[in-house]
């Protein structure tokens, strides 16, 4: 029954072919059964519009939670926006500003944000030379409560 053999065989190419398709599918779409749903869009595409594209070269673990707000039970590790103050601070920006530059004399500010769920806190940014220095201040008294160095190496 040599007609078997190649019958047999054939099949067994077949079913190969077939399974090794198959596993490219489900590893192309990273596994996501939404991204398996029917479509005009390649399931990398789709994947990707929804937040969870996990191309070649770069690996998307989605935003920082600590950065997002996802509200209760979403992973979320920062303060709830109920419990940020809305006190308004008794050092300004600019007292800030020059309070930073006391510590940190002839540098740059980058950048100078007011944190009011951590504290009401001035957050500064400075550059001077090839280091970059962060400088908090309490906005309520004025002191330096944080700072950090950080140099270009």
């Amino acid at each position: 029954m040599p007609g078997n053999k190649k019958l047999v065989g054939a099949l067994a190419i077949a079913g190969g072919v077939l399974a090794l398709g198959s596993t490219a599918v489900a590893f192309g779409s990273g596994g996501d059964p939404a991204a398996e749903t029917s479509g005009d869009a390649p399931a990398a595409v789709r994947s990707a519009s929804e937040g969870h594209y996990t191309g070649p070269d770069e690996v998307y673990t989605g935003p920082d939670p600590d950065e997002v707000y996802t509200g209760p039970g979403e992973g979320y590790r920062g303060p709830w926006p109920e419990h940020c103050t809305k006190e308004e601070p008794a050092v300004n920006g600019d007292r800030a500003r020059d309070i930073a530059l006391e510590r940190v004399p002839r540098a740059k500010v980058i950048e100078v944000e007011l944190d009011r769920c951590y504290g009401l806190e001035w957050e500064l940014e400075l550059r001077k030379g090839q280091t970059e220095y962060d400088v908090t201040v309490d906005a309520r008294s004025g002191d330096v409560v944080g700072y950090e160095e950080d140099r270009d190496d």
